[in-house]
């Protein structure tokens, strides 16, 4: 996906660079960390980008599954720490069978999930 480079400007630099000297670990697995990750994202709260509570400190593996996911509007493959799906539309989130044949059998293309829940998934699972 591209970067939209009006959104990382020097200001932003500074503070990134800044935020992952204090915080050197992924939050999610323990590994070094490599971005400063805006865990409700500008685009849905551009008044949080320069907002050092609305960072988190991610690898670069976790950060690839979990944002990318979010910023598609699908939670495809991200999981918690467990390996339980975040994904809303994944069969095992159903509460009844048949409601889990209904999900499963939808088409990939109505299996959105609006960005405001997902960054409310997202704020979740980074406090886990």
């Amino acid at each position: 996906m591209p970067v939209d480079r009006r959104l990382y400007d020097k200001r932003w630099e500074k503070l990134s660079r800044s935020f992952l000297r204090a915080n050197r670990h992924c939050v999610r697995c323990g590994e070094p960390s490599a971005h400063a990750d805006h865990i409700v994202p500008v685009k849905v709260a551009p008044h949080r980008r320069y907002d050092r509570s609305n960072l988190q400190a991610l690898c670069q593996p976790c950060h690839n599954r979990i944002t990318t996911a979010y910023e598609k509007g699908s939670l495809a493959g991200a999981c918690d720490e467990d390996g339980v799906s975040l994904d809303p539309w994944h069969p095992w989130a159903q509460e009844t069978n048949a409601d889990a044949i209904k999900v499963a059998n939808l088409p990939k293309d109505k299996r959105t999930v609006d960005p405001r829940y997902a960054a409310t998934l997202k704020a979740r699972v980074s406090r886990q």
